[in-house]
């Protein structure tokens, strides 16, 4: 039977893991929240209406509750405020809606701007959901933006077909329109 030294000079050198540092860490609220005007439900009311009326010519029952499903979820949505969530960016990966992801399951990532805000997107290569969001509050974006660039690729993906028949759908049909900032009336009084 063979012996074992212990603590023989042959045996590799222990290494400690490197313990966690939070980077940077601030709170937003979990999602985008964008109250609709009552002209959005109305149009996406009547366009709901026409649709569920033909595919009751053809007999589409779980097609009609589906959509009547889809309408209410989007009300519900839009009434209920966002809870605010906290995110970290530390150096073994990122936390956010309460679960760490690690930077070996993470992809690219980018910023876009929706509704006047900044919004972090990073992709996640194992489980759902595949992309994680994270609003920006106070966070200057070329800071993160240097920061993940030592552990990610920072590329916007190209849209998938998905991406692009909603873009198109939402040009084509318009259900609200944009809000503008009034124009301030200037008094113009001929001067004497």
């Amino acid at each position: 039977m063979p012996t074992q030294v212990p603590n023989s000079p042959q045996s590799p050198p222990v290494i400690q893991p490197e313990p966690e540092k939070t980077l940077l860490a601030w709170t937003s609220p979990s999602r985008i929240y964008h109250k609709h005007t009552k002209e959005f439900y109305t149009s996406l009311g009547t366009i709901l209406f026409l649709v569920c009326v033909v595919l009751l010519f053809l007999k589409q029952i779980g097609l009609i509750l589906a959509l009547i499903s889809f309408g209410f979820f989007l009300y519900v949505i839009d009434s209920v405020k966002p809870e605010n969530v906290e995110h970290r960016l530390t150096n073994k990966g990122i936390f956010t809606l309460n679960k760490m992801y690690f930077w070996d399951q993470l992809g690219r990532f980018w910023i876009d701007k929706e509704y006047g805000k900044s919004v972090l997107y990073i992709e996640n290569l194992f489980g759902l959901p595949s992309r994680l969001p994270m609003i920006l509050a106070d966070q200057k974006p070329d800071e993160i933006e240097e920061m993940l660039k030592k552990y990610l690729i920072m590329q916007k993906p190209e849209p998938t077909q998905v991406e692009k028949w909603g873009e198109w759908l939402s040009n084509k049909i318009i259900l609200e329109k944009p809000k503008t900032n009034p124009q301030p009336k200037t008094s113009k009084t001929p001067h004497k």
